[in-house]
């Protein structure tokens, strides 16, 4: 995944449009872009799904990218974060 990615902390979204539509195929949180997505596990995936994108926000709060990661899966429910969407169901339970 090219680009300059900063060292601060934040949530993204690897998306792409279908259907005229943007789609959220992974969604994820990070200390530091820099040192999350030059080679992202999930990013080959994510673009194999239809990703063309990475959409992020800056959040230099933990608790609050967390807070955002789960409403965002909890939103969108991507492909890709299966595990998070289980973890929370069976947290809710």
């Amino acid at each position: 995944m090219d680009g300059m990615w900063k060292d601060v902390g934040g949530v993204y979204i690897f998306s792409g449009v279908k259907d005229n539509i943007w789609r959220a195929y992974y969604i994820g949180i990070t200390d530091s872009f820099q040192d999350r997505h030059p080679d992202h596990e999930r990013w080959e995936e994510a673009k194999r799904l239809g990703a063309t994108h990475v959409h992020t926000r800056r959040e230099s709060q933990a608790a609050t990218r967390e807070s955002i990661e789960r409403e965002l899966i909890g939103t969108y429910h991507p492909p890709l974060n299966t595990a998070q969407m289980t973890s929370e169901v069976e947290v809710a339970r």
